[in-house]
């Protein structure tokens, strides 16, 4: 193969990965990190939890530990990101 056609190639390939960086989009980025104190609805209102896990395989989803009153062990539910909002840890 000629040195022409390889970086014809190489441009080719750098252009589809910019155009698939760009259909992913920023969400990726948006995820939250692990640890970090967040409001989700639950039951009536909005309950703070911890995330404990953050992933975007079919969307990003969120999986948030709420501590419960009476019990000994916080309840995991997954959440849609765009129901997850940033607790106010002041």
């Amino acid at each position: 193969m000629a040195d022409g056609e390889q970086g014809a190639i190489k441009n080719h390939a750098a252009f589809i990965w910019s155009v698939a960086d760009l259909l992913r989009g920023d969400w990726m980025t948006k995820l939250p990190r692990i640890g970090t104190r967040v409001l989700v609805p639950f039951g009536r209102g909005r309950s703070e939890g911890e995330v404990v896990d953050a992933y975007g395989s079919i969307g990003p989803y969120v999986r948030v530990a709420i501590d419960l009153l009476g019990t000994d062990e916080p309840l995991t539910v997954t959440f849609p990101l765009d129901q997850v909002e940033p607790a106010n840890t002041a």
